[in-house]
């Protein structure tokens, strides 16, 4: 996983200058009462108070969020996680993983057990983070198998964090500092040199991308309390973009041109699409294909009756390309997105492969944020998908 992130410092001028570039768009109240969150493309998992069950929402109408599904845990999540098709719970100190393969029936398909007490926790593609409370850690997970989540290495939490985040860097806000760490190797993770501290402020939650990272901020002097937002570009210290005003902040998350936080009965979207050029652009990786100039992003998830994990990129062409599941030498599908416009308006997506295990894919516009699911049951020779209505032009 490369290093997107570098050491980075909100100072108080800068960010007492900049002009909020985050705008309100949606708001639900009365809603559930959710105090942890996390966001990945259109779907957000929340962890809810008052019953022990973790929710799964499509955000693709902020103020109208559709629920697609739940899942009780053993009691109430101390906090939660998303990438993909893969979600993460923190539960009595455990890591419950769980499948979104389908997201209107999600299933804890794994667990992580171990000494210590799991009460923060993060994901990006097939590496996982936690903070260890009781023995004052960070711990690095390897999903690869979410049935079987690995713990690849511990590094001490010095800076006291009281939260994480994952997005190539390991960003961690702490009680007035930010410190982060290299995880380039998931087996080996560097600490990078220096804890930025900031006088009189404090981050309390914090949420990052490969474009701009939010932070719940409050400062005793000026006295504030809200969201703040810079950029991750190293090495500039002196980049704030702005701050949004907000109070009793209970969490925050962000994804693509999105971030969310929630008060008490409350969750609020704002569009952040001011605060970084191409926020919503594809990032291409082992596990993310971009197509179309990286207008699209696509990736996948397997299952079998015994594994799962998620797929691997091969590259064929800007507009094509395939997976494989079990070995590079064996490609399980191909697919490709077509400029239809002309036609019907309409940006198409094909598919095919040369399998029968079950296999989730994940189809993103990046312009507008629009989201397809295609999903092939276990068992069933993979049928072609020939969707020539999938995303909107231009």
């Amino acid at each position: 996983m490369r290093l997107l992130i570098g050491f980075l410092l909100l100072t108080i001028s800068a960010a007492t200058q900049a002009q909020s570039c985050a705008v309100a768009i949606g708001a639900v109240r009365n809603c559930e009462t959710y105090t942890r969150i996390d966001a990945d493309g259109n779907l957000l998992v929340a962890a809810e108070l008052e019953l022990p069950r973790v929710s799964v929402l499509d955000m693709s109408t902020p103020n109208a969020p559709i629920t697609l599904g739940a899942i009780l845990v053993a009691d109430q999540a101390d906090d939660v996680a998303i990438s993909g098709a893969i979600a993460l719970a923190a539960v009595q100190g455990q890591i419950e993983v769980i499948s979104l393969a389908d997201p209107r029936n999600p299933v804890i398909v794994g667990r992580l057990t171990t000494n210590g007490y799991y009460h923060r926790v993060t994901i990006d593609g097939t590496l996982a983070a936690a903070l260890d409370e009781e023995l004052q850690r960070y711990v690095f997970i390897d999903v690869t198998n979410p049935a079987i989540p690995v713990v690849t290495a511990f590094l001490p939490n010095s800076a006291s964090a009281a939260d994480l985040t994952l997005s190539g860097t390991l960003l961690v806000g702490a009680t007035s500092s930010i410190e982060e760490i290299d995880v380039t190797n998931r087996n080996a993770p560097v600490r990078l040199p220096g804890v930025a501290t900031t006088l009189n402020t404090n981050y309390l939650n914090i949420a990052a991308t490969n474009r701009v990272v939010v932070a719940e901020e409050t400062r005793l002097n000026p006295q504030g309390e809200g969201l703040a937002l810079f950029r991750p570009q190293p090495p500039t210290f002196n980049n704030g973009i702005g701050r949004y005003a907000a109070t009793a902040i209970e969490d925050v998350a962000v994804a693509d041109c999105r971030a969310y936080y929630v008060t008490v009965g409350e969750l609020r979207t704002l569009d952040i699409s001011g605060c970084a050029a191409n926020c919503a652009t594809c990032i291409p990786s082992d596990t993310n294909v971009c197509l179309a100039n990286g207008r699209f992003s696509v990736s996948a998830n397997w299952r079998t009756a015994s594994a799962q994990g998620v797929a691997h990129r091969v590259s064929i062409s800007d507009n094509t390309a395939g997976f494989w599941f079990f070995g590079p030498a064996n490609t399980e599908m191909l697919f490709k997105v077509l400029d239809g416009c002309v036609v019907n308006n309409r940006h198409w997506f094909f598919a095919g492969g040369l399998t029968d295990v079950e296999v989730t894919i994940t189809v993103r516009d990046t312009k507008t944020n629009a989201t397809k699911m295609y999903v092939n049951p276990l068992g069933r020779s993979f049928q072609t998908i020939t969707d020539t209505d999938a995303f909107g032009c231009p």
